[in-house]
């Protein structure tokens, strides 16, 4: 619903206030105020008197003049709209003024808030409208009461005239003076003088008490009939108010008249004031407006039921299939149903006056407009005309859309034959015109299509004579028309002719007999040979409904004939390629379902954000049995050099059961031909039947026989990180087990990916802030430890030799060393990690990490195995190398056995130099592994449980990693990988 839009003009000599009016009306959302401003006197008397506005703001002080004064002159001037005056501060005698003045409303600036200037405005315009309605009101009342006054003296001529003629000129007269009285007497309107404190009568006149009236009665028991003074919430009470205001007041009130009758009546109330200017009495007077309310109620009902009719006559003429316009002259629009808003495309579904029709133009036959003058509305309106079935083109506004339309109108007279309104029918007959033009050209088109077909078309009457052929009898049998026009069935003479003529009679016979079509073939000779023909036969009827002719339509079918074999052919051809083409859909269809199962797993895969990775393995090797329809999955995971797989697997048997394999297998590659060929190929293998020894490298702990295999490398970068295993497939494996298992294993890595990531981050965060708290501790202890180390050796350098607490002290010395050392662990752990690298050797960085344990290995009767490959020169940080390289021997010498060894290799694989420490100990348990590169956690009693803590921290610093992996027999390895990327030169190249 849109908003109501109000012009307003502030008359206003302060911008200031301006701009507050401007914001305030601009707060408003409901109404659209539009605001004028103007500063002067005479520039808003101006525009005062010229009325464009709805509603004058207007300030009291306007220089030298005031508000006031505007007012009386405006309105003296003839000004109507509704004005409100604004001033600075209340005023009530302003306020009285500004009312008396004709002011719509008085409003303080101080106190203006939008709410109550936006309300103001609206019941200003309101009252306004008010205003005008009962004066025109009043203005009607008081022309029925002239016109009525003049019908009494007219009738009082016609009397004066009888009595004249009488001769009873002196009695009449006395008569006529007593019925004058009388009637003067009944028209007074009560009336009475009423004591302002105590509500009594102080006087009245005979139309108020007829019989006179009792000591002190109140104007309340005299015209409510109550004992009481009238109560607010029932009608303004008169006396009350003008005591208030002491102003008059004009008001509608409920009287009794003295038999007990309900009267309405227009009190009038006037005060009167003693020397001081207070209220001592009102004098009130009353109109009886009783018959004036009920001509209201009956005007109303004659409205209601107008309305009605006028509802009736909208719905019968909703339910006629043309469009009805019913309008009077000057162009509103009385009635008009829906389809003349539907033909015309109207906007809205009934217009109210014809100039919301002016974007129509209306074509005549020819294409030429219509004159204004000669349009069917106005011939009717202006000339009285009946209009019957005159065709109008319409063209719609703001298109190029043109309607046909077939239109009527006539006039409507009143009783005196004055033309009142006129009726407009009309329907749309754009389709029945497109149809009639269409027949027309399909007529054209029939006729062209007849004398140019290829086929033959001859018309045959009841006589089996030839009426009519086209031109495609003479092309076909190369014999001219002439030959068979006018002539019957059995002409010309023609060898050959006998099959057609015993043929085209007995079919002639059944139409003409049955009327139903009918259809056969015949030779026929022609210049070319005899030709073979299919004709049908078509019957043709009268006006009457009779059979008067034949139209028979004739094809040469003999090419046809000659290819009917080779297009059976064909067909047997096509039914075997649609066969195929089948059964190629099917195995289409059987793909798409299973690449809707695997998104639907990815789908679910995606959501196991707070899964176990136990859970995420199992899901997967559910899904991955499911979409290659296997027996028997496997998921292995390849270590970074591609040296072992950590392998899952389940089979059928078990998901019915609802359970999994719970624990994997670690199996070197090297052990199973198929898989190392699957991983160094980097290609899906298939193979089908296996032979027994390979079924042992595949799934080793599953109690199965393999007999058909599929394995599909999943690669991240330049290495194979995974590989999907499915075996006993029913049917054979194929492209689309390959590419289900592929996207399947390469959503799972991501996820696992992804969790890895967030782990790690999480972990960085925690290892960060257990930093920070461990340098703060570690600061706090080193100063005092270094004093005490220090005390404690000068102390030792002055003891004697044989001092028994010399050795004592020596145990002191010796714990500060150790507590200084792990002290420099934690700091070292704790700080920001600086690399210093530069070009270096790395096996010869190792070799120099292994002389400072050598005495170590010597004290456990150990040996250090080294196995160094051709590495190329690698940028790194020799010192903290060395730390890590310490760190990891001495572990592996504390793990080992007395007499065992200790190894330490180097390899290049790729891009990538690995580092593998090998001891001789009882290994890591599985589940141990992933605590113990954690700060703080260690399988020995002395230990820190920093070094592989910070060790880590300096590989993952090179951008290399750390692992923990199984040997074939005792111990572990810890594996360091490193990139590759520098210049790519060996030792020896380099020297």
């Amino acid at each position: 619903m849109g908003k109501d839009h109000i012009r307003i003009l502030l008359i206003e000599d302060d911008k200031d206030d301006y701009v507050l009016v401007r914001e305030l009306l601009s707060g408003v959302e409901l109404t659209d105020f539009s605001l004028e401003w103007v500063q002067t006197y005479e520039k808003g008397l101006k525009e005062l008197c010229q009325a464009d506005h709805d509603v004058y703001l207007l300030d009291y002080q306007l220089g030298s003049r005031n508000g006031l004064d505007l007012i009386h002159e405006a309105t003296g001037a003839g000004c109507d709209k509704p004005i409100i005056l604004l001033t600075g501060q209340g005023d009530h005698g302003v306020d009285m003024e500004a009312m008396r003045s004709g002011a719509a409303d008085y409003l303080v600036k101080a106190q203006l808030t939008a709410d109550m200037l936006e309300r103001s405005i609206r019941y200003s315009i309101a009252r306004k409208v008010a205003e005008r309605e009962l004066k025109s009101y009043r203005n009607r009342l008081e022309d029925l009461v002239k016109e009525r006054t003049e019908q009494l003296e007219t009738a009082n001529g016609k009397l004066r005239v009888e009595i004249a003629e009488r001769n009873k000129a002196e009695n009449n007269i006395r008569e006529q003076k007593e019925f004058l009285s009388t009637v003067i007497n009944s028209l007074h309107h009560p009336f009475y003088v009423i004591n302002a404190h105590d509500y009594t009568i102080q006087m009245a006149n005979l139309a108020a008490a007829p019989g006179g009236l009792p000591p002190n009665t109140t104007c309340h028991t005299l015209t409510h009939k109550a004992p009481v003074p009238c109560n607010e919430s029932e009608h303004v009470c008169t006396l009350k108010t003008i005591m208030l205001t002491g102003r008059p007041l004009t008001t509608e009130h409920l009287h009794y008249d003295p038999e007990g009758n309900a009267r309405y009546v227009e009190v009038h109330g006037h005060p009167i004031l003693d020397g001081k200017g207070d209220v001592v009495q009102v004098v009130e007077y009353s109109l009886d407006i009783t018959e004036r309310k009920i001509m209201e109620e009956e005007l109303k009902s004659a409205r209601d039921a107008l309305g009605r009719e006028k509802s009736l006559l909208q719905a019968v003429l909703n339910q006629m299939r043309s469009g009805v316009i019913i309008a009077e002259p000057g162009g509103g629009i009385i009635l008009a149903n829906d389809q003349a808003g539907e033909i015309l495309e109207h906007n809205k579904r009934h217009a109210h006056h014809m100039h919301e029709y002016l974007g129509y133009r209306a074509l005549d036959r020819d294409g030429q407009p219509y004159d204004p003058g000669n349009l069917l509305l106005n011939r009717s309106l202006e000339r009285g005309e009946i209009v019957i079935d005159e065709e109008i083109a319409i063209v719609l506004p703001g298109s190029v859309k043109t309607k046909i339309i077939l239109a009527g109108s006539s006039p409507v007279r009143d009783l005196g034959g004055k033309i009142v309104a006129a009726v407009v029918t009309f329907q749309d007959i754009t389709e029945r015109k497109k149809a009639e033009d269409e027949l027309y050209r399909r007529e054209q088109e029939y006729r062209a299509l007849v004398e140019n077909s290829p086929d033959v078309i001859v018309r045959v009457d009841r006589e089996l004579r030839r009426v009519y052929a086209n031109q495609a009898l003479e092309a076909v049998t190369g014999f001219p028309l002439s030959d068979f026009i006018g002539s019957t069935i059995y002409e010309p003479p023609r060898e050959g002719r006998l099959e057609y003529i015993a043929l085209m009679e007995k079919a002639c016979t059944k139409v003409f007999s049955t009327g139903v079509e009918t259809a056969f073939e015949f030779p026929y000779p022609t210049t070319r040979g005899i030709r073979h023909f299919h004709m049908r036969l078509v019957p043709e009827y009268s006006k009457e409904g009779s059979i008067e002719s034949l139209l028979t339509i004739n094809r040469d079918v003999t090419d046809l004939k000659q290819v009917q074999e080779e297009l059976q052919k064909a067909r047997d051809e096509l039914e075997l390629r649609v066969q195929e083409r089948t059964a190629q859909l099917a195995e289409s269809n059987k793909a798409l379902k299973l690449d809707e199962a695997r998104l639907e797993a990815l789908w679910t895969l995606s959501q196991m954000t707070e899964a176990s990775m136990k859970e995420i393995f199992a899901f997967t090797l559910q899904q991955q049995i499911r979409l290659s329809g296997s027996k028997v999955g496997g998921i292995g995971f390849v270590n970074e050099v591609e040296g072992i797989i950590t392998h899952y697997a389940c089979t059928t048997d078990f998901l019915e059961e609802g359970r999994n394999i719970d624990k994997p297998l670690d199996m070197p590659i090297e052990k199973s031909r198929l898989l190392s060929e699957v991983i160094k190929k980097r290609e899906p293998v298939i193979i089908e039947g296996l032979d027994k020894g390979d079924l042992d490298e595949i799934c080793p702990h599953i109690p199965i026989a393999i007999r058909r295999f599929m394995s599909v490398p999943i690669t991240a970068g330049d290495r194979v990180v995974l590989l999907a295993i499915a075996g006993n497939k029913d049917g054979e494996y194929d492209s689309s087990d390959i590419r289900q298992l592929s996207l399947l294993l390469d959503g799972m890595w991501k996820l696992v990916q992804r969790r890895k990531a967030e782990r790690d981050l999480r972990e960085a965060e925690s290892l960060a802030a257990m930093g920070r708290a461990l340098s703060a501790v570690a600061h706090d202890i080193k100063t005092p430890l270094i004093a005490i180390g220090g005390f404690s050796r000068m102390v030792y350098s002055h003891l004697d030799e044989a001092n028994p607490d010399r050795s004592k002290l020596e145990i002191v010395i010796n714990e500060v060393h150790r507590l200084e050392t792990s002290l420099k662990r934690i700091l070292d752990f704790s700080r920001p990690l600086e690399l210093d690298k530069s070009l270096q050797d790395l096996n010869g960085v190792i070799i120099e990490s292994l002389v400072m344990v050598e005495d170590a290995a010597r004290e456990r009767e150990l040996s250090i195995e080294t196995h160094f490959a051709d590495l190329p020169l690698v940028s790194f940080d020799p010192m903290r190398m060395k730390q890590v390289v310490m760190n990891l021997v001495m572990n592996a010498i504390q793990a080992s056995a007395p007499g065992k060894n200790v190894s330490v290799a180097t390899h290049l694989k790729g891009k990538r130099l690995l580092i593998d420490v090998t001891d001789c100990g009882c290994g890591i348990p599985v589940q141990k592994r992933h605590e113990i590169f954690a700060p703080f956690v260690s399988t020995k009693k002395e230990g820190t449980g920093l070094g592989l803590a910070i060790s880590k921290k300096i590989v993952e610093a090179h951008r290399g990693r750390i692992e923990i992996l199984d040997n074939v027999e005792l111990g572990v390895t810890i594996r360091i990988s490193l990139p590759a990327v520098i210049e790519e030169l060996t030792r020896n190249e380099a020297a």
